[in-house]
């Protein structure tokens, strides 16, 4: 799993509630997009191959990344999940450029741990 995100408090609550799945999946934390899509094209390996936009961030330039991930081949098998804690920003367009899923993100722990679960199961 791979999130994308500079803010510290929403890596520190997606880290929290993956880790209290008590699940083998790891998580790589990115400050930004593109050092994220540098580790895509390098094409390491990933356990559960899952990335995670935040569209609050700027929803139009996670879009164009979601398409240049698309692109590549070796990433077709790649889950790609928005998120946005204001939840004003999905639209159809995040769909089409490739994303999978899309979750409001909770300030709640307890809520996130549960959505983060039906995430990952559902991959």
């Amino acid at each position: 799993m791979l999130l994308i995100k500079e803010e510290s408090k929403t890596t520190d609550a997606f880290q929290t509630a993956l880790s209290n799945l008590e699940s083998k999946h790891s998580m790589t934390v990115f400050k930004d997009s593109k050092l994220c899509m540098e580790q895509l094209k390098e094409g390491s390996s990933l356990a559960t191959p899952m990335v995670f936009f935040n569209l609050n961030d700027d929803g139009y330039k996670s879009l164009s990344e979601i398409v240049s991930i698309r692109n590549d081949k070796q990433n077709k098998n790649l889950s790609i999940v928005v998120y946005d804690p204001k939840a004003a920003l999905c639209d159809e367009d995040t769909f089409i450029a490739g994303a999978n899923i899309y979750i409001k993100k909770s300030g709640d722990a307890t809520t996130l741990k549960k959505v983060l679960k039906k995430v990952i199961n559902m991959d």
